[in-house]
């Protein structure tokens, strides 16, 4: 994910990243990197699954998180999500959005269009195509009577 400054907002980790990541050795400095770079997976990730993402220990995050000035992955956590501001509800973001698109018809029907292949690239793949076939055998015999269950 692109980093990008939020208007108004203090990128505490940007700059302690900044500031401190040079002077960390390679193995604190490569979570300290996938970190900055993945703020968004970090706020759901677990020490464990950001050590196997950097191929080091949950040790080892911990002892970067600190380095960078945090008191441990909760407080980098709390700091990214105070970065990140308060998360938009459904309403907000469909609002968001036909504000956006109710000016020009052609980016209305674009995002409608593109809504729909997006839609048709995911069942198209073969996986989908395979649940799906499973789903209706099932519903199929459900409602033959011969209802199996797994």
């Amino acid at each position: 994910m692109a980093v990008n400054k939020i208007k108004n907002r203090v990128d505490v980790l940007g700059e302690r990243y900044r500031a401190r990541a040079p002077s960390l050795s390679s193995s604190l400095q490569s979570v300290a990197r996938y970190i900055h770079d993945n703020r968004e997976a970090i706020l759901d990730a677990t020490a464990m699954e950001i050590a196997d993402a950097t191929h080091t220990s949950d040790a080892t995050v911990v002892r970067a998180v600190q380095a960078l000035g945090f008191a441990g992955l909760r407080d980098l956590k709390t700091t990214l999500k105070a970065w990140f501001g308060p998360a938009m509800n459904s309403e907000e973001k469909m609002s968001a959005t036909v504000s956006e698109l109710s000016c020009d018809i052609n980016s209305g029907i674009d995002f409608v269009l593109g809504g729909h292949k997006r839609a048709c690239d995911a069942l198209s793949e073969p996986h989908n195509r395979q649940a799906v076939a499973q789903a209706v055998a099932i519903v199929d015999r459900r409602a033959s009577g011969r209802a199996v269950w797994h």
